[in-house]
């Protein structure tokens, strides 16, 4: 086992320059692997080309599809641009916060003991601590990328959210196309015609339309007012009960009709 160095104890200053390395590291490796920054869109304005905000245009409804479609264009760029820069802030962030916590270990080892080494309060030590000069230096440099990075997540948050609205609306109007071509090719075609399954459009004996459609009790029948017909697949029975005779032409004769009259509508 080896044995504990106190050597091996690292200065403030030592500390400190051993995070910002970090961030250069970072970097290099990513350029190495051809990550690189995605650049800011620009903007086509009557003042010139300006970088792009992120920002919806208040006429967004009235916006032709190709204005539409260069407009989620770059907003797809400037979720890039700002998804780097994110990633960026918080690596700062994570080093700043590291060397705060660096600081103020240094202070309250170097402030332990008074001049005469004797041990100091605690309070006076975190009194003494938070006042000096370094921990300010760092404390701000924390807080300020604290908020940096937290500026820099709501932006991204919020050219996601335009982004979404932005494809909504382009799903929507290809939606109103299409409903729009159904509309046109209904309308072409006539209104629909609903009819029961299983029923005629004109009647099979004499080819008269006058059919109308009579509920019994087991199920749906069908009846010529011009010539009688009268025509059911699985009817047995009339409306009182008594038996129908099926005819072999598919026609049944109603118990309220005589044969005689049957055979001549036959």
């Amino acid at each position: 086992m080896t044995s504990f160095d106190p050597n091996f104890k690292i200065g403030l200053d030592e500390a400190i320059a051993k995070y910002e390395d970090l961030e250069a590291v970072v970097l290099a490796n990513l350029a190495a692997l051809n990550i690189i920054e995605p650049h800011r869109p620009m903007m086509q304005t009557t003042a010139g080309m300006i970088p792009f905000t992120g920002e919806l245009p208040p006429n967004l409804p009235s916006l032709s599809d190709t204005e539409l479609g260069d407009l989620l264009g770059k907003l797809s760029e400037m979720q890039n641009h700002l998804g780097y820069q994110l990633a960026k802030a918080s690596l700062k962030h994570t080093i700043v916060s590291n060397q705060l916590e660096d600081v103020a270990a240094n202070l309250r080892i170097l402030y332990k003991k008074d001049e005469a080494d004797v041990k100091r309060p605690e309070q006076e030590r975190k009194d003494m601590t938070r006042t000096d000069r370094r921990y300010v230096e760092a404390n701000s440099r924390e807080i300020y990328y604290d908020a940096f990075h937290s500026f820099v997540k709501a932006a991204y948050t919020a050219t996601e959210q335009n982004y979404t609205a932005v494809s909504r609306r382009i799903t929507q109007r290809g939606q109103d196309v299409q409903r729009d071509s159904r509309g046109a090719a209904v309308n072409a075609a006539g209104p629909p015609v609903f009819r029961r399954p299983g029923t005629h459009e004109r009647c099979p004996k004499c080819g008269s339309e006058e059919l109308r459609t009579v509920d019994y009790i087991v199920s749906f029948h069908l009846r010529c007012t011009s010539c009688l017909w009268y025509g059911s697949d699985n009817q047995l029975v009339d409306h009182e009960g008594k038996l129908i005779r099926k005819r072999t032409c598919g026609a049944i004769r109603p118990a309220w009709i005589s044969e005689e009259e049957w055979e001549r509508s036959s």
